[in-house]
């Protein structure tokens, strides 16, 4: 199981999400008083679960007298407000009073009296990917009520004058938002509006993954790997080829930008040899892992569950996520970065701290397996270190880095990872009661194919 780690946790950075389909047209201003109610509305999707969420998309509120375009009052259900314009609103454009599990997402919000409202016995409230122009008051919230990005993405701003260093379309800057008497932070604000009007776009493409819920795919891939484990006075040296082949299914993917999925391992072939002779161990191996994944790259291993809030966020399920793909159009020949924290869990540890550099570029756009590709290279380094419990002689210390380089091909049009190659060196040191046990040094090639099955 272990040493099908590696090759599982990149595949956590191939595979993100769509819905299809509303409530249709709904007339404002709406007021929803139940989550009985918020079912009844003529076309709404969902059942209002963390995996199957009430959606509400399309709404075109204009010129509002008064009353809120859209009022929701003791909504539990888990529920989404996307893909619509609030403008005008003489009053409060969407008003949120004793909610919880509202997502709101891909919204404009215009030349409103309040665009926002939420009162402190709200909780887990999100708005991001929305558009925030010349409101005279853009939230009126309190921080325990409302989160203004959901972890990996914000909103945009006219106010905003963001500041982006690294190129991945996010500000390194908060955004202080005047809500109220008080103040809150949209951590990941936007370079570049993601809803309404784009016209003010540089020119490129975005890079985005797309999902559906019960999309399968299958997997290819082959991983030649070369270990050097130093003990003491002696050394070991290992080598594996490994042919696996496997299956992914989308299990949830709600609308929110994240998503859930399942990979089962299928066929696990692999040639391993230790000191030069031959090893037999854990031939076709079967394993179902699960993993997250956000629309622009950000994934998660072994520990997502739809709906479960990371320990220092309000704000979903991926708190930290391996940051790839930037927030805004790029073209050929463009670079980002990013400087991500990362699970400790994913890595194996207790306890600790894992931290991500990455530098990434277009290199051009291409036809691959018959379809328009973005071709992206990259290349990171981890950094972690951090304590693993072990049963027999308590707890272990492991620290070191490892540094990839690869490439990506991602189908433009459907938002689909097709291939990954990249290879990796790192080197572990592992310590108990401050005596030194073991240094593994990791050689590693990586090659897989997803094809995804329409």
């Amino acid at each position: 199981m272990r040493r099908l780690g590696g090759m599982l946790m990149v595949l956590s950075l191939l595979i993100g999400f769509t819905v299809a389909g509303g409530a249709g047209e709904l007339e404002t201003p709406l007021r929803v008083e139940s989550n009985a109610d918020l079912a009844a509305l003529p076309g709404i999707l969902g059942s209002g679960t963390e995996i199957d969420p009430f959606i509400l998309e399309g709404i075109q509120a204009s010129g509002t007298p008064g009353l809120p375009a859209l009022s929701l009052r003791n909504i539990s259900a888990h529920t989404i407000i996307r893909n619509s314009t609030f403008s005008g609103a003489a009053g409060c454009a969407v008003e949120l009073q004793g909610c919880s599990n509202i997502w709101i997402l891909d919204c404009v919000f215009a030349d409103n009296a309040t665009a926002i409202s939420a009162t402190p016995d709200c909780q887990e409230i999100v708005v991001s990917l929305c558009t925030f122009e010349r409101n005279q008051q853009d939230v009126n919230a309190t921080t325990q009520s409302i989160a203004l990005d959901d972890g990996y993405v914000g909103n945009w701003w006219d106010g905003n004058a963001p500041l982006d260093l690294n190129g991945d379309g996010l500000s390194e800057i908060p955004y202080l938002v005047q809500a109220g008497e008080q103040l809150l932070l949209d951590k990941r604000s936007l370079v570049f509006p993601y809803a309404g009007d784009r016209s003010g776009d540089p020119e490129g493409v975005r890079l985005e993954i797309v999902y559906s819920k019960g999309e399968t795919f299958g997997i290819e891939s082959t991983t030649e790997m070369t270990m050097l484990m130093h003990m003491a006075d002696e050394s070991t040296r290992s080598t594996l080829v490994q042919e696996l082949t496997g299956h992914a299914e989308v299990l949830s993917a709600p609308g929110t930008g994240y998503a859930e999925l399942d990979v089962e391992v299928i066929e696990n072939s692999r040639i391993m040899h230790i000191d030069g002779m031959p090893y037999e161990g854990g031939e076709g191996l079967d394993v179902v892992v699960s993993m997250g994944s956000h629309r622009f790259g950000g994934g998660s291993m072994g520990a997502y569950q739809a709906g479960n809030l990371a320990e220092e966020s309000t704000v979903g399920p991926l708190q930290f996520s391996y940051a790839f793909y930037p927030v805004r159009p790029i073209s050929q020949g463009y670079r980002w970065a990013s400087d991500t924290l990362l699970p400790p869990s994913d890595f194996g540890l207790t306890e600790g701290s894992v931290t991500m550099h990455g530098d990434y570029q277009l290199l051009r756009i291409e036809e691959f397996m018959g379809v328009q590709a973005a071709v992206i290279s990259f290349g990171t380094e981890i950094i972690f270190d951090g304590d693993v419990l072990n049963e027999s002689v308590g707890t272990i210390s492991l620290s070191g880095t490892a540094v990839s380089a690869g490439t990506i091909w991602l189908e433009l049009e459907r938002g689909k990872t097709l291939r990954v190659t990249f290879s990796s060196d790192s080197v572990t040191e592992s310590f108990h009661l401050g005596e030194l046990l073991f240094t593994l040094e990791q050689e590693m090639s990586f090659a897989t194919d997803l094809t995804p099955e329409f």
